[in-house]
């Protein structure tokens, strides 16, 4: 009897040191309906209620612009740490969507998103960030006040970056992919002309 009580509380610590997360996925069935679906598929009062766990919200499919920003009011309202956005669509992250986001560390965007706009990540709490293949433009300040964001992945059709993009962003690394437009040697990134972006 001891024995199975010890083995029954041993499997119950491992399953809660596996569960250090609460994931949430949904796929958006129609373009600027995501807000009505997760309300109707989920309670949000619930969702992601244990702040001691990584908080992460995946989301796939079409997204309208408004559908957009509904997730970024989620990441905000609900401590989410982790946006998992590669499986969705969608071509821009507007004017200070995600801004004073601190609780957020990590983002995966998708392939389709061209441009990421002024102040869009301004002051968050990212760590890293893979930039998109698609991506052609970073908008003023983007990541300024990132304060903890010290590597980022710059693709080859990125052929603008804003003023400040980084500033305040303690960046150790710049991976540039095949990229002519821009060049890190260890303290700077320069673009084409040499002319000092970080």
């Amino acid at each position: 009897m001891k024995k199975n009580l010890l083995i029954t509380l041993l499997l119950l610590l491992f399953t809660a040191n596996l569960c250090k997360s609460q994931t949430i996925s949904i796929a958006n069935k129609e373009p600027g309906n995501l807000e009505s679906q997760i309300r109707n598929e989920l309670t949000l009062e619930n969702a992601w209620i244990d702040s001691s766990k990584e908080n992460v919200l995946i989301v796939k499919g079409v997204l309208a612009k408004e559908d957009v920003h509904f997730i970024a009011s989620l990441v905000k309202e609900k401590d989410i740490n982790k946006l998992d956005l590669s499986g969705s669509k969608f071509r821009e992250i507007g004017f200070g969507l995600f801004a004073d986001c601190s609780n957020i560390k990590s983002v995966r965007l998708p392939n389709t998103v061209k441009t990421i706009a002024k102040h869009a990540f301004k002051n968050c709490g990212l760590t890293n960030i893979s930039l998109p293949t698609s991506l052609t433009s970073i908008g003023t300040e983007s990541f300024a006040g990132c304060s903890q964001l010290s590597q980022v992945t710059i693709q080859k059709k990125l052929s603008w970056i804003g003023t400040d993009a980084f500033k305040g962003c303690p960046i150790k690394s710049f991976k540039i992919k095949k990229n002519n437009e821009y060049r890190f040697d260890g303290t700077h990134l320069y673009s084409k002309n040499n002319t000092i972006i970080y």
